[in-house]
């Protein structure tokens, strides 16, 4: 088996299901399974849909939660079963290009030392209309590292990933995240082996004003500051800092506070020169917004 491509729905639109089931099963390539797991079972119209996909597609396997256990485990059931040797991520709101996985299997398979690729997308409203000309995304492997204390730079429903590296390192999607749990994987995959984003663009990326709430803004907020600490740990660990020491060190406060006192503190522990340490310090000292902070600080650390 080539691909695994995964896949998790809950409550999208009948027509939304449609248009991405489809755009899987039409694909070019075709050694592929793929694997659906409903993550709201007591949703009749989906049991009726992936019914109907499951009786005409051999390649399709459906799994049930027995309740709503949300995306992040879902997502690590579908992990679990595939047998791929290639994990594809889907999302049941997007449209695959008609060759995406062959595009995507032929560079994995002519550049073994990727891990991971993902891709430029259209982004499309809630009729499936492109609204704009791509994804501002960035491509090759140092670049990718370098943008990614300050946002996520891979697209999640275009990630490509090797299996076996998932499997050899343990790597799974982390159950403590409720979101931005593609955020904290990318960033387990970076310690692995190199990335990239190929320029084509193999996805139809749907936005919509109902995806996200504002509730749900603030605990992805929450939960990317997280793993922005852990990808700032890595980094000083590389260094020989000790992060345990660090940790000790740190106090837990709401949104971008914690960035700012766990990178002081980092800072503070990590062999620099003194007036490279007073420089970074001073930087994330202003006023500064988060993100113009930390393109200041990985600007100079290179």
């Amino acid at each position: 088996m080539s691909i695994s491509v995964v896949m998790c729905i809950h409550s999208e639109p009948v027509e939304w299901l449609k248009s991405s089931i489809q755009s899987i099963i039409q694909q070019s390539f075709i050694d592929f399974e793929f694997i659906v797991v409903n993550d709201n079972p007591h949703r009749e119209l989906n049991r009726q849909l992936l019914a109907e996909y499951a009786r005409k597609e051999s390649r399709v396997t459906v799994i049930h939660n027995e309740e709503n256990i949300g995306l992040t485990r879902s997502l690590n059931i579908g992990l679990s079963v595939a047998r791929g040797k290639y994990i594809a991520r889907m999302d049941a709101d997007d449209i695959s290009i008609f060759h995406r996985l062959q595009v995507q299997y032929d560079f994995m398979e002519s550049n073994p030392e990727y891990i991971l690729c993902g891709s430029d997308a259209w982004i499309i409203d809630e009729k499936g209309e492109k609204v704009n000309k791509g994804l501002n995304i960035y491509f090759e492997d140092q670049k990718i590292r370098e943008i990614f204390p300050i946002l996520n730079p891979m697209c999640h429903p275009s990630l490509f990933m090797n299996r076996s590296v998932l499997n050899q390192s343990r790597i799974k999607y982390n159950e403590t995240y409720r979101y931005a749990q593609d955020y904290e994987i990318i960033r387990e995959l970076l310690n692995c082996g190199k990335v990239c984003n190929l320029s084509t663009k193999l996805l139809k990326y749907r936005k919509s004003p109902d995806q996200i709430s504002r509730s749900k803004f603030s605990l992805q907020h929450k939960y990317a500051n997280q793993t922005r600490l852990r990808y700032m740990q890595d980094i000083f660990d590389a260094q020989g800092c000790s992060a345990q020491e660090i940790y000790k060190q740190l106090k837990l406060v709401s949104k971008d506070k914690i960035v700012y006192n766990s990178l002081l503190s980092l800072l503070t522990n990590f062999d620099l020169a003194v007036d490279k340490k007073e420089y970074y310090m001073s930087v994330l000292s202003f006023r500064y917004s988060l993100r113009d902070s930390l393109k200041l600080v990985f600007r100079s650390l290179k």
